[in-house]
């Protein structure tokens, strides 16, 4: 039984209580739909679970005189994990890019697409003349 998923986790949802086989009626549809949603939830509370002594082992290997390297590598690693987290628990969340960086980088070429290039000399034109306008309307409400 111990490798059978159904029967495991059925066996634990009545050890806490959540299916009370007094009022089980095996012929009932509602009954055992019921039973899926409980052990489905079992389930994820499980993976959560793992999930976190995975990112505890990680972090636990990690010091601040590490190599860039070996931190990129954890730090990569823990994002997964987090990502198979967000998945498992909100199926619903859209978990992103694994890395801020890439994250970082995919918001400054939106940002560039766009309002342009913050580095050319057109962009700080269009800039000083926005803040000039502020400054005249600032002006005149005061």
């Amino acid at each position: 039984m111990a490798s059978d998923r159904a029967s495991s986790l059925i066996v634990e949802a009545a050890g806490r209580g959540a299916i009370d086989f007094r009022d089980a009626d095996i012929l009932d549809r509602k009954w055992w739909l019921k039973v899926g949603l409980i052990t489905d939830y079992l389930e994820r509370q499980h993976y959560a679970r793992i999930f976190e002594v995975k990112i505890s082992q990680h972090t636990a290997l990690l010091d601040y005189k590490s190599e860039t390297e070996t931190l990129d590598h954890h730090w990569k690693a823990i994002g997964k994990l987090r990502d198979k987290l967000i998945s498992e628990l909100m199926p619903w969340q859209d978990v992103g890019p694994e890395d801020t960086r890439e994250l970082a980088a995919q918001l400054e070429q939106d940002y560039e697409a766009e309002f342009g290039d913050p580095t050319t000399p057109e962009y700080q034109a269009q800039i000083d003349k926005l803040l000039e306008h502020w400054r005249e309307n600032r002006k005149e409400a005061e």
